[in-house]
């Protein structure tokens, strides 16, 4: 399947989140877009790096994630990871190489 003309989908996923940063995508060097999105009722939050958190004010909160929310990635190749502050959501990821 070709997205926007470009790529194809090498990676669709469901990943479970928890309290514990948890790896949504690998870095990846020929990626052309990655898409994550909430499929859950509880928030979560999405960063760059293994020490995201879903802390508030913390140097290292990830970007909110409320539910359906989308976040659209076209300008970076590297890793993605999840968090929740409480529970667990279910983060659906794209990626478009």
């Amino acid at each position: 399947m070709s997205v926007i003309g470009k790529g194809k989908i090498t990676t669709q996923k469901g990943v479970s989140v928890g309290t514990t940063a948890t790896k949504l995508l690998d870095p990846n060097p020929n990626r052309i877009r990655a898409e994550l999105v909430n499929d859950s009722a509880t928030e979560a939050y999405a960063g760059p790096t293994s020490a995201v958190t879903a802390t508030a004010n913390d140097a290292n909160q990830g970007v909110p994630m409320v539910q359906n929310a989308v976040i659209n990635d076209m300008d970076t190749n590297g890793a993605w990871y999840g968090i929740v502050a409480t529970g667990t959501a279910t983060i659906i990821v794209t990626e478009v190489s």
